[in-house]
């Protein structure tokens, strides 16, 4: 099995792609045999923040079912260079540092060395621009692993969905631009709002409801080698 790294990536802060990163490492890390790290190269190191925050809520001896590492665009190429070296995880994700343009050379190798993107899109037109300007780089990326014969993955998904009229351009404009969006949405809903590094919303039937479709899509999308073991209590 190769190892997959995936990005969770955005031109604008606040559409979730920290969230998303949670959310999907404890649900592949809970619920399937999956090895996961994170990496938080994210400069507001909110992940890290949330991983403190868990041990001092629940206390030391909470075991968690994921791996972090802090670290900048540079230390993480070199995270990631031993773990393909050693076998040490089965799916990497990198929460990326908000890509304000092509000047930061560490940041754009780091996203070479990624084989998938996930980007959430919030229901604005401005986030919507933003995830345009985004992609022109992402199709360069995906144009240069491609042509060495490396497989890339990139998706766009609703976040803070809401059935109102607002939302209702994106369909059109992803695919003006060529991002394949998720059928799946991600509704602003509470059960989203409160996440952290170990609680997997497979946990509640309503979480299951909502988020379990996500988590399927995403998994045929990028195609994961694994299974889940969906939990039914709850």
């Amino acid at each position: 099995m190769t190892m997959r790294i995936i990005c969770a990536s955005t031109m604008k802060g606040g559409a979730g792609k920290t969230a998303t990163t949670c959310w999907l490492a404890n649900v592949l890390a809970k619920h399937s045999d999956q090895r996961i790290l994170v990496i938080d190269a994210d400069n507001q190191k909110s992940i890290t923040d949330l991983r403190e925050e868990d041990k001092e809520i629940v206390g030391e001896g909470l075991k968690f079912d994921w791996d972090l590492k802090t670290a900048n665009p540079e230390e993480a190429q070199a995270i990631i260079e031993d773990a393909y070296e050693n076998d040490k995880y089965d799916i990497i994700f990198i929460d990326m540092p908000r890509m304000t343009g092509l000047e930061d050379d560490a940041i754009i190798a780091l996203l070479a060395m990624a084989d998938s993107f996930i980007i959430p899109v919030k229901p604005a037109r401005t986030d919507a621009l933003a995830t345009g300007h985004f992609m022109a780089t992402m199709a360069d990326l995906k144009k240069i692993r491609e042509d060495e014969g490396m497989p890339t993955y990139i998706y766009a998904f609703h976040n803070f969905y809401r059935n109102i009229k607002e939302n209702s351009y994106l369909p059109e404009f992803a695919e003006g631009i060529g991002i394949e969006l998720f059928d799946s949405k991600i509704k602003l809903k509470k059960i989203y709002e409160n996440y952290n590094t170990h609680t997997s919303l497979l946990e509640s039937a309503e979480g299951r409801d909502e988020f379990l479709p996500f988590v399927h899509e995403f998994i045929q999308k990028y195609e994961l080698e694994t299974q889940l073991t969906i939990p039914t209590s709850k």
